[in-house]
């Protein structure tokens, strides 16, 4: 049995990890972008598909009946030196699909953050939520003690 160098090990790890990431926000950003098919037990799919040496990455959605493309992401053509993931480049470009969709949505639809606080070097949070939850979490424990 061959071994495998525990750089290569690590260096496949880390891109499984780096494509399980990107699979996990894209349909995140789905569930925002399509409430009215996540009411519907929906379930959402990211594939890859690959046809004349590019890959492609797209979002599908399946319910009870059917299977439909809601998203696709840029062809991502192999790079000329052979190095870099396409099913990684791929996904990352379906991910940059859906942020850009998000983007829009978070601005046009859900307008600014209420009660905003900047933080973290240009960040915004809403501290009234944040107080809520402090003591939302608070009443639940004395309702426990009891």
């Amino acid at each position: 049995m061959a071994s495998t160098t525990p750089t290569t090990q690590t260096k496949s790890t880390q891109n499984n990890d780096n494509i399980q990431g990107l699979r996990e926000q894209i349909i995140a950003n789905a569930t925002i972008l399509f409430p009215h098919l996540t009411a519907m037990y929906t379930t959402f799919q990211v594939i890859t598909t690959r046809e004349n040496n590019t890959t492609r990455a797209l979002l599908l959605y399946t319910d009870n009946r059917t299977t439909k493309i809601v998203a696709k992401g840029p062809a991502s053509a192999s790079s000329s030196d052979g190095s870099g993931d396409q099913a990684e480049q791929a996904l990352r470009g379906l991910l940059d699909v859906t942020s850009e969709a998000l983007g829009w949505y978070t601005t046009t639809l859900l307008g600014e953050v209420e009660n905003s606080e900047e933080v973290a070097g240009g960040g915004e949070l809403d501290l009234v939520m944040v107080e809520t939850g402090f003591h939302f979490v608070a009443v639940e424990r004395c309702m426990e003690v009891k």
